[in-house]
């Protein structure tokens, strides 16, 4: 039994490791837009400018993705044609029980996610 858990648990990790990271995206509008090169990474919202809210960008955060989560975002909003991102920060999405033995450990669930924007 414990091997076929130590075989289901190490097939997972392989199998997440080789896929590329799902970034999520909630569209605030239906207006589209030519995708873009650059992408600003921006923390507050710009000040004196005008600026249109394509929609949220969303990733959710795992030792493989936490390094680069900030890219991911910034490739998918040059897919929807933003000429930057707001980061808002991270959220919680839960918890997970992984057994462990007898017992089971939570680990929580975190996403990153911002908002994409295009100036006017």
């Amino acid at each position: 039994m414990r091997k076929l858990l130590f075989l289901l648990i190490v097939s997972t990790a392989l199998i997440s490791c080789a896929t590329q990271p799902h970034v999520k995206t909630m569209r605030y509008t239906t207006d589209s837009f030519e995708p873009t090169n650059k992408v600003e990474v921006i923390q507050t919202k710009p000040v004196g400018r005008d600026y249109v809210e394509i929609g949220e960008v969303s990733i959710r955060l795992k030792r493989s993705t936490e390094e680069n989560a900030v890219a991911y975002l910034v490739e998918k909003a040059k897919d929807l044609g933003a000429d930057a991102i707001i980061i808002i920060g991270e959220r919680s999405r839960g918890a997970v029980a992984i057994p462990a033995g007898n017992m089971a450990v939570a680990v929580p669930i975190k996403e990153l996610y911002a908002v994409a924007i295009k100036y006017k």
